[in-house]
């Protein structure tokens, strides 16, 4: 068992992560939580790779798991990320976000979907109030 991990690397999808399980180094196969985890190498990083299944709560669900079974350092979220064929992106391109939206938070009434500033309690409490729309780290390097 690899207790320590240099990264815990997630994707929604196992075909998200397939070229990166292929080139793992002493792969080995394991479950954590209901979910399969490749376990290996990538130069000298140990690796975790973890298809969590789609949406927030998947994704939760099994990054809880893993650090709660092992001593990670880094996380990283990768995949498709809403590339699809009309965003120009090509197989192998890298896209950074600059923002999660967060549509799944929100209000439905008679006249539709608002965002949480429509009932005024904020995702994050900052100044100003975070709603739907999060900010995110600037790119490194």
């Amino acid at each position: 068992e690899t207790s320590e991990l240099d990264f815990v690397l997630l994707t929604a999808t196992e075909g998200e992560q397939a070229l990166l399980r292929d080139s793992l180094d002493g792969k080995k196969h394991e479950s954590v939580a209901h979910r399969q985890v490749a376990l290996g190498q990538i130069g000298d990083k140990r690796v975790a790779l973890v298809a969590t299944g789609i949406g927030l709560v998947n994704t939760a669900q099994a990054l809880t798991a893993m650090l709660e079974t092992r001593s990670v350092h880094r996380v990283i979220q990768l995949g498709i990320g809403g590339a699809y064929p009309s965003s120009g992106l090509h197989l192998g391109d890298v896209a950074v976000a600059t923002q999660e939206i967060a549509a799944e938070y929100g209000v439905v009434d008679d006249d539709g979907w608002s965002g949480g500033d429509t009932i005024g309690i904020p995702l994050i409490e900052s100044e100003p109030p975070t709603y739907n729309h999060i900010h995110l780290d600037k790119p490194f390097g």
